[in-house]
């Protein structure tokens, strides 16, 4: 996959429901939220998304992507909205795997910010 394309699967994670994260995810992923979600792994990950609006915009910046052979993390500054809500802002990295041309979200983690 080319940079813009992880950028755009990482844009799709924060604005997508459970079926896009079933074909995107990789198996024992693991997701590091801030309290009172905490860490969610497996069937918990889909769990916390259908108890929960999507974001319905985010902008992604400072954004650093470090690359080896099957491994990709996403490092970035992001600004997500959704309707009726505060703005959020966070420090985020993503893992990303690859076994050949298909790639997985292995982990994600949150930490948030204050504007």
């Amino acid at each position: 996959m080319t940079d813009p394309e992880f950028w755009e699967m990482e844009e799709g994670f924060w604005k997508n429901g459970p079926e896009y994260y079933m074909a995107r995810m990789a198996n024992g992923a693991v997701m590091v939220y801030p309290e009172p979600t905490g860490i969610l792994t497996g069937d918990a990950i889909l769990e916390e998304l259908e108890s929960r609006p999507r974001w319905t915009s985010v902008l992604i910046d400072d954004r650093v992507l470090a690359r080896d052979e099957d491994t990709v993390v996403l490092a970035y500054r992001a600004r997500a909205l959704v309707d009726g809500g505060s703005p959020y802002f966070a420090t985020c990295a993503s893992t990303y795997v690859g076994h050949g041309p298909v790639w997985r979200l292995l982990a994600h983690n949150q930490t948030p910010e204050t504007e």
